[in-house]
């Protein structure tokens, strides 16, 4: 992710680099992510390559990772606010034989950054949820597990193990901040696709990634795999995935609340020129 980038950005008086060769001041170069600095909510998930985005094939809980095209994707995490981390929900050290060991039960949905460091004994634990499922198996020790999961109110994350012998780990558990969209019905998710060498989403018509953001208008652009970029503005939006077409692509997306200024949407459509023009 560009959060390091960009906490540079703010740290450079104003926005600019500093002196140059020729003791000039010369401004950084536009990034998406300076279009929330001021903390605005929206969405921006920086684009659909599989080997940078946390992108997810099942939208209650964590399965596996999308890795290829043809996979459909469920959860697609929101890098608006940096991925920042969340105050420590979980730092206790447990001793588990064959029961459950309840973690931490969620208060609010939202994604987590659930990491697990075995500190001992059989490494085959698994991280688990009542709602949702969010399994996932270690096969040896010490080893160190992070998972992005998925949690509504109430679910209950916890960890077992089915060795014979107690095993020793360190669960910590975080909320990622942001506005994630996820998709719950398989039949409304969109696939990941690769298009002229873009990784971009697909849709078959009708598919759809539910967001939840706060009342108000929204500056609203999306780029397709061919280049092709929209901008616009929308009140109150609850889908981060804009074409809804058969074949339709979607290479990024923009959610910022408030509308883009004339300035602002040139500097987005450069940006994406640079990268799929």
């Amino acid at each position: 992710m560009r959060h390091d980038r960009h906490l540079g950005h703010q740290k450079g008086h104003l926005g600019w680099r500093g002196l140059g060769q020729r003791g000039v001041f010369s401004p950084l170069p536009f990034h998406p992510s300076d279009l929330f600095a001021a903390g605005q909510p929206g969405h921006w998930p920086g684009g659909y390559d599989p080997t940078q985005a946390r992108l997810w094939q099942t939208a209650t809980g964590v399965v596996a990772r999308v890795a290829a095209a043809g996979q459909q994707v469920a959860i697609v995490p929101d890098r608006s606010q940096g991925g920042a981390l969340g105050p420590e929900l979980s730092a206790a050290e447990y001793t588990i034989s064959t029961a459950n060991q309840p973690v931490h039960t969620a208060a609010v949905e939202g994604l987590y950054r659930f990491d697990m460091e075995i500190v001992s004994g059989d490494g085959r634990a698994r991280q688990q949820g009542t709602m949702p499922s969010i399994a996932h198996t270690l096969s040896f020790a010490p080893a160190l597990l992070e998972a992005d999961v998925i949690a509504r109110p109430g679910s209950l994350l916890r960890i077992n193990t089915n060795a014979a012998t107690g095993l020793v780990c360190r669960p910590t558990l975080r909320l990622i901040a942001g506005n994630h969209a996820s998709q719950e019905v398989a039949v409304a998710r969109p696939t990941l696709s690769q298009s002229g060498g873009k990784w971009c989403l697909e849709t078959d018509g009708g598919d759809s990634l539910s967001i939840t953001l706060p009342a108000g208008t929204y500056g609203r652009a999306w780029v397709s795999a061919a280049g092709v970029v929209t901008v616009d503005t929308v009140t109150n939006p609850t889908n981060a995935l804009i074409p809804t077409a058969v074949g339709a692509t979607q290479a990024d997306v923009i959610l910022r609340q408030g509308a883009f200024t004339s300035t602002e949407e040139a500097q987005i459509r450069a940006y994406w020129g640079g990268l799929y023009a």
